[in-house]
Formats: C-alpha cells, structure tokens, sequence
C-alpha cells in the first residue's frame, strides 16, 4: 500500500505528497526502531536494580544500558530531524546506523567467505 501510494504521487507530480508519505514511512521506521531500544534500557535497569550484587551481573546491566542507551539516542536524534526538517539530525542517525550496520555484519561476511577488501 505503502509503495504503490508513493508511486502513484510520484507519477501524478504530486511532489507535495510524495514528501508527505516519505515522511510518515521514515516516522514508523524511526518509531520502530525506538521501541526495542527503550525496552533494552528497561531490560539492563531491571536487570541492575532487581539482579543479584555479583559485579558481574551489574557490569552485564551497565554494558546493556549503554548499548540500548547509543541506539536510542540516534533513534531519536532521526525522529527528532523529521520531525523539525533537520537534514544534519537525519544524516547523523542514517551514518550512526550504517556504522552499527557494517560493523555488526562484517564479522558475519568474512565468516561466511565474501571477500570485502575494502576494509582491508
């Protein structure tokens, strides 16, 4: 429904519209990915304040705070530049993911055999 509306904007010339679906699309993906970084952080505060004293356990919780706490605060930094046309906000959130992207999936790339040498 998504695509199909947007195409039809698009063939119509209907630039205004076009923008319009653009944004709603890039609200739900952005709002979509806020979701599960919020529950991280409540995860690692639950597992902090209700785990057990061991160290171990409270590192564990903080690693997780931090982790879900990075990914959140781009989250939104993108929510917030759709939300006030911010092109420096949106661009920082689309490099931050595309970093977190490569480096999440380079490990699996050279496991799996693929040759990328332009990190070499």
């Amino acid at each position: 429904i998504f695509s199909h509306t947007l195409i039809e904007r698009n063939r119509n010339n209907n630039m205004e519209g076009v923008k319009t679906i653009i944004k709603i699309g890039s609200y739900i993906i952005g709002s979509l990915q806020v979701i599960p970084f919020a529950i991280l952080e409540i995860v690692g505060l639950l597992y902090v304040s209700f785990g057990s004293s061991e160290i171990v356990h409270v590192k564990l919780g903080g690693i997780i705070i931090t982790i879900g706490g990075i990914f959140l605060i781009f989250a939104s930094l993108l929510l917030h530049g759709i939300r006030t046309n911010s092109p420096g906000k949106i661009k920082a959130g689309i490099i931050v993911q595309f970093f977190f992207f490569v480096l999440f999936f380079y490990p699996l790339f050279l496991h799996l055999g693929f040759r990328v040498d332009f990190f070499r």
